[in-house]
């Protein structure tokens, strides 16, 4: 369909000179309606629903609505609507038609725009996943957001405004805060901060921060850092890609898909920090304790006491909850042992990744190299070896970061403090 030909259907539905515009009207809501699933129809057939030819409002009425029939049809729709204010019209045939938008972010902004907030506090009752959401679309979007929720009056979505931050020390981040350092700083091309805070990143991040170095052409200026960088990168080209996330996938079984979204953002996602350890225990639903561990591990609140005690529960769901989480293994029995072997390469990939120079001794130094110098192959090792190049090359200049410096964190910011 040509773009003149939409135009002229589009302008015939104005058309309002008395018994000529009906004939041109009903023609063309009728060709419309037959390319109802071209994403640049459904405007017209919006403007079509407040015609007064009765026949024209309600052959875009069940337009509209068959759109409603296919998941790929709604996804179109939502995102019409978040896109272009005034197209309130569409929201209750979007709500009755029980799809929802394939994107997580898109659909929980169409629910607060929609003014369906008890729905998406079920979903995000924190704000974490929603918040940088609404931080990233475009102004118009977030003043339709506001005005939605002010005219609303529900004062449970006023959290979605507050940006709440984060005091760690900068030796103990945790791999949520190094993203959001590393997010950061590529972001805004600070390369030179970046690379000096190599020495406080896990090896994930190490690698994650010089591909963006090398995507956006940085070379240093020093030739110590030049050498140091040469080499990471000569690492990282050969290196298999860091792994995403830390131990087993276990997110990717729907079953416990639902235990940790109980924790993280369902009924524990309320609970203060000091309830939910109480809840690993022996006496407790196995259930209720993964729940519990999802919980603090999202908070960064997971203790070694904690994992540990998790790790000798006589539920071998709760074992493996641990053992993913970073917990010891403790195999109660030989089929808890076989289990724990079959397991443990996956559980090797935190060894070789989640390590931080700034956590390595000089004694721990040399081990790590002697390690590495008997390997056969250098691949096993994982993001080992760019953690030596990097604390061998601080070590041997003396070079000394404040790892016990305060930084505040948010989803999207990261200031360090003197």
């Amino acid at each position: 369909m040509k773009p003149s030909t939409l135009t002229r259907w589009g302008r015939w539905l104005h058309w309002s000179f008395p018994l000529l515009a009906r004939p041109f009207r009903r023609r063309a809501i009728t060709q419309l309606s037959r390319y109802r699933l071209t994403p640049a129809v459904i405007p017209h057939l919006i403007t079509a629903l407040g015609s007064s030819d009765r026949r024209v409002a309600a052959l875009a009425n069940a337009s509209l609505r068959d759109l409603t029939q296919s998941a790929a049809s709604v996804k179109t729709l939502i995102d019409h609507v978040l896109a272009n204010a005034g197209q309130e019209t569409l929201v209750p045939l979007i709500n009755e038609c029980g799809y929802r938008h394939p994107d997580e972010g898109r659909w929980l902004l169409y629910l607060v725009l929609a003014g369906r907030f008890d729905d998406y506090l079920k979903e995000d009752f924190e704000f974490q996943r929603l918040r940088p959401e609404f931080q990233a679309v475009k102004p118009d979007l977030q003043a339709r957001i506001r005005e939605r929720i002010v005219q609303a009056g529900d004062t449970r979505m006023n959290a979605l405004f507050v940006t709440e931050h984060r005091e760690k020390v900068l030796g103990d981040l945790s791999d949520a805060d190094a993203d959001v350092l590393v997010k950061v700083n590529v972001r805004h091309q600070n390369w030179e901060q970046l690379f000096r805070y190599l020495w406080v990143l896990p090896a994930r991040q190490i690698a994650a921060a010089v591909r963006a170095m090398r995507q956006g052409g940085w070379q240093p200026d020093d030739p110590d850092h030049a050498a140091l960088y040469g080499k990471l990168a000569a690492l990282v080209a050969k290196a298999s890609d860091a792994p995403g996330q830390t131990g087993l996938a276990l997110d990717a079984n729907p079953v416990f898909q639902e235990w940790f979204a109980r924790g993280r953002t369902g009924e524990f996602a309320a609970k203060p920090d000091a309830e939910l350890p109480a809840l690993v225990k022996k006496d407790v639903n196995p259930a209720d304790q993964i729940a519990a561990l999802a919980g603090l591990q999202r908070r960064g609140k997971l203790t070694p006491q904690v994992l540990d005690q998790a790790a000798q529960s006589d539920d071998w769901l709760v074992r493996l909850t641990a053992r993913s989480f970073g917990g010891p293994s403790h195999a109660v029995n030989d089929g808890g042992k076989e289990w724990s072997a079959r397991l443990q390469p996956a559980f090797d990939a935190e060894k070789v990744w989640g390590l931080k120079p700034c956590l390595v001794s000089r004694d721990g130094l040399e081990t790590l190299q002697e390690g590495l110098a008997r390997l056969p192959d250098k691949s096993v090792a994982g993001g080992l070896p760019l953690v030596e190049a990097v604390t061998a090359h601080y070590t041997a200049h003396d070079i000394e970061i404040e790892v016990g410096a305060h930084v505040l964190i948010t989803e999207d910011s990261f200031e360090i403090q003197g």
